[in-house]
């Protein structure tokens, strides 16, 4: 076992500068003199291994599990998989008010008609409606559209900023900030938050990293999927398929967007059923709702009955205060249950307070 430990940690050091290049494109040979030499040595003095193929198979393995996920080895059925797109409605933009100032703008799939949708959207509720913030929702949007990507950052880019360059496929594109009046000036004027799941790719991803590099916002929710990287199938001679990443979006300041997503600022752990109901719907409850609970939930929003476990508790008998439900006999809006959501909205409510401070 400790020669085993032992000839995993020198694959591991042989491999380490194979990280530092792993999208580079080179025609040179890698100089594998030293990597060669142990491997020969380890077979013609280890003992208890099996001659017949097995350091070949464990030294394959040890390389791509090093390279992960640059490199993967595939079969039939992972490289079906890795072909699956993710899944949205189809939409392009939907929008939702909440408490009367914080504008959370959905997309849906990035195409070319994306930008203008979403500046439509955006003017329809900034015509009658003072804003102080926005929530920019990318759990589950695709789309490879890049040019339509570095559109809508534009539209959140201040005048006054450098452009944000990017290349992909050998394609330049370029996020630039926004002229001088129109719609696009007002969305730069606000805060904002971004949102982020597994199922946020391509795309909506490259949109994403495009507004961080701003400073001005923060990522809330999960990795994304990592999919702005273009792999190559190549078949071994024993069969077995490698999937090497051979690209993926470049910035002009010399960082790249590598495999594996991008990491929110704030994480917030949910199962894969309850992050997308309440994607579909934030007002919806994940557990039960108990009156003598505390009035703030985990989340930091305010917990709220609604109408069928009122007259369900009531119907058992159940003391309910009706300062919960109704406030100066009006009924109070629902909570919002996704805490992904909720938090972005309490981080936009508290921006104010620390504006003051400076």
């Amino acid at each position: 076992m400790k020669l085993i430990k032992s000839f995993s940690l020198a694959v591991g050091v042989c491999v380490l500068s194979f990280r530092i290049a792993a999208f580079a494109q080179t025609a040179t040979e890698p100089d594998l003199k030293v990597f060669n030499e142990a491997l020969k040595l380890i077979h013609t003095h280890m003992i208890g291994l099996d001659k017949e193929g097995a350091l070949d198979q464990k030294a394959l393995r040890g390389l791509v599990d090093q390279l992960s996920p640059a490199v993967q080895l595939l079969n039939a059925e992972s490289e079906k998989e890795g072909n699956t797109e993710p899944s949205n409605d189809g939409f392009l933009c939907k929008t939702h008010l909440y408490d009367s100032h914080y504008l959370a703008l959905r997309l849906g799939k990035i195409t070319s008609e994306t930008p203008q949708a979403f500046l439509s959207e955006f003017s329809k509720i900034s015509q009658s409606t003072e804003l102080k913030g926005i929530v920019l929702d990318l759990r589950n949007s695709a789309g490879e559209d890049y040019k339509s990507a570095a559109a809508i950052a534009s539209s959140f880019i201040p005048s006054g900023q450098a452009p944000q360059v990017f290349t992909i496929n050998n394609q330049d594109y370029s996020a630039s900030p926004v002229s001088a009046d129109g719609e696009s000036k007002k969305i730069s004027e606000l805060p904002y938050i971004l949102l982020t799941n597994g199922r946020t790719s391509g795309a909506a991803e490259v949109l994403a990293v495009i507004l961080r590099k701003t400073g001005k916002t923060l990522l809330i929710g999960s990795r994304t999927a990592g999919q702005t990287i273009s792999f190559k199938d190549f078949k071994l001679s024993n069969g077995q398929l490698m999937r090497i990443a051979i690209d993926s979006v470049h910035f002009q300041d010399g960082s790249w967007m590598l495999p594996g997503g991008i990491s929110p600022d704030v994480s917030v752990a949910l199962s894969e059923a309850d992050e997308q109901a309440y994607v579909e719907d934030p007002f919806t409850s994940r557990r039960p709702v108990y009156v003598n609970e505390s009035a703030v939930s985990s989340n930091g929003v305010t917990v709220r009955i609604n109408e069928a476990e009122l007259v369900k508790m009531q119907n058992n008998g159940v003391q309910t205060d009706p300062g919960q439900t109704q406030k100066n006999g009006e009924s109070l809006p629902p909570a919002i249950n996704d805490p992904v959501l909720a938090r972005a909205i309490d981080i936009l409510k508290t921006l104010p307070f620390f504006e003051k401070s400076k």
